[in-house]
């Protein structure tokens, strides 16, 4: 009985991994953060996976009250950030000036309670 069960799990495992969707030749050459964002691309709204990273991604900084955001410029998703040294670094540039301003940043994505958050490990200034 038991032996006939791990077979039936076998089976389905099997299965279930022939007809998983499978990443073209083009995609698998890709980094992570560019497939994702190019699949979402007029997608706002949904969910970047845990442990995505997103490297070099144009957006904009906002406050929302304590706390800021980013926002991409490409495919419109917005981020909760996470504190850390870097998002301190951007925060004073920030407090100095409240103009609208174009960043470059990479980094690491989380998810918690259905929301994305993103850990910066790299924010540059664009400059004209």
């Amino acid at each position: 009985m038991l032996n006939r069960r791990i077979w039936q799990l076998g089976i389905a495992a099997a299965t279930a991994l022939a007809f998983a969707p499978k990443a073209t030749a083009e995609e698998a050459g890709q980094p992570v953060s560019t497939k994702r964002l190019a699949r979402q691309e007029g997608a706002a709204g949904q969910r970047q996976r845990e442990g995505s990273k997103l490297e070099s991604v144009e957006g904009h900084f906002e406050f929302s009250g304590d706390r800021i955001s980013f926002q991409t410029i490409a495919s419109q998703e917005s981020f909760r950030l996470l504190e850390n040294l870097s998002l301190e670094r951007v925060s004073k540039v920030l407090g100095e000036d409240r103009e609208p301003q174009t960043w470059i940043v990479s980094g690491l994505v989380t998810e918690y309670r259905g929301s994305n958050y993103l850990l910066i490990s790299k924010a540059i200034l664009k400059t004209l």
